[in-house]
């Protein structure tokens, strides 16, 4: 019997509270964004807590795979690499999505090569995270420990890329 077919309740209890912290996340910035509108908007812009939503959305995508490695998918490879490469366009294409939302509000100076890099960051870091799961689960690593490996590697990850977004977007000299 593989070591994943018996689920612990603790690593689902972990999942939850990550995808509940993401969720948090996600509903006070927008909750932000909707004050920052109703008062002075145009004034000062959003600020660096508008970015929040789409580093939320590049970590939900290894969040997604974290849980779907506990189930059988990840012992038949072709299987997991196409629900990967499903996870990881969509987690691009949401990042994509959100960061076109905000394109031509005033105040956001969205570039395109940040939209670029919002995609690309979405769809790395969760074939990232895909392989990573797929190396620990063919190495027999039990379920606690793939969940804290690869849920501590998105937070790294997208902690990462965050920097990366961050250098591609003042190389414009718009920060300078």
């Amino acid at each position: 019997m593989p070591k994943f077919a018996t689920k612990s309740t603790y690593t689902f209890a972990l999942l939850a509270i990550w995808a509940l912290i993401i969720v948090c996340d996600l509903i006070l910035s927008y909750a932000w964004v909707v004050r920052q509108r109703t008062t002075h908007w145009a004034v000062d812009g959003p600020g660096a807590m508008g970015y929040i939503f789409d580093v939320a959305l590049w970590g939900m995508g290894g969040f997604v795979l974290t849980g779907l490695a506990l189930t059988e998918l990840i012992f038949r490879a072709s299987k997991w690499w196409e629900a990967a490469w499903a996870v990881a366009l969509t987690a691009g294409l949401a990042s994509l999505f959100h960061s076109l939302i905000f394109f031509g509000e005033r105040g956001w100076a969205i570039l395109y090569r940040d939209l670029v890099s919002a995609t690309i960051s979405g769809v790395l870091i969760t074939v990232f995270i895909a392989r990573l799961c797929q190396f620990l689960s063919n190495r027999g690593t039990g379920t606690l420990k793939l969940v804290l490996i690869s849920g501590g590697t998105t937070l790294l990850l997208v902690h990462v890329f965050l920097l990366v977004r961050l250098v591609i977007h003042c190389t414009s000299g718009d920060c300078l």
